[in-house]
């Protein structure tokens, strides 16, 4: 290969990993900011700023409904098996108003550690800061363990009110008084941590494709995918 044709072969190559870095490099930045977008939605309590941002099966799944503003009370409900209908008003409408202090003060602030774009998929890490520890009021934390040493007691003390009940009345109103008197310690560890909120961080890790021409929320997880 002679001075003139290696140097046009050299150019090429150079040319083509330009353009491939550059390609690369757009992607990223467009999924960053996709994510950002996102984000600052989700900090602001948008959560239909949130959903077009997403694909239905991201919208779908229980960890959208988790940092979403307007299901926040709605998954704590079906996290305790509790059925909202059969409550009174008057607790109805207490636990609504805890729930929007908690749900406002979820996601204060975020911080963008990690973009990557892969074989058409876009991965961001993002450190986010709560407004109290979310471990609280998930599986295991201290609102389940509340729930379930009242549980255990009050089955204790009323097995044969509720047995009577039941006998008398069927199922439902054993399930009604059941939830109508568990809601008084829901409360009161919500409005424990609602009152006593401490900035934590955690990871949130978002899973983007892009459809249609726009980078869209596909996933999102408070754990790393291995």
């Amino acid at each position: 290969m002679n001075l003139k044709k290696w140097s046009a072969f050299a150019f090429t190559v150079i040319a083509a990993a330009f353009s491939l870095t550059a390609c690369g490099g757009k992607a990223k930045n467009e999924v960053k900011a996709a994510a950002e977008e996102f984000l600052t939605a989700e900090v602001a309590g948008d959560t239909a700023k949130m959903r077009s941002l997403s694909t239905e099966e991201a919208t779908g799944s229980r960890e959208f409904s988790v940092f979403s503003a307007d299901a926040f009370e709605n998954e704590l409900y079906e996290s305790l098996s509790i059925e909202k209908e059969i409550l009174s008003e008057e607790v109805q409408n207490e636990m609504r108003d805890v729930c929007k202090v908690l749900s406002d003060a979820f996601v204060k602030d975020y911080s963008i550690r990690k973009v990557k774009v892969k074989k058409g998929v876009g991965t961001v890490e993002a450190d986010l800061t709560y407004g109290f520890d979310p471990a609280a009021i998930q599986g295991g934390g201290r609102l389940f363990e509340d729930v379930e040493a009242f549980s255990g007691t009050y089955m204790e003390e009323h097995q044969e009110e509720l047995m009577d009940l039941y006998l008398e009345e069927g199922e439902d109103p054993v399930y009604e008084k059941m939830d109508n008197d568990i809601m008084p310690t829901v409360l009161g560890t919500l409005h424990e941590i609602a009152d006593n909120l401490e900035d934590v961080h955690g990871m949130l890790y978002l899973t983007l494709e892009e459809v249609d021409g726009a980078w869209k929320i596909t996933g999102i997880s408070t754990e790393k995918s291995r």
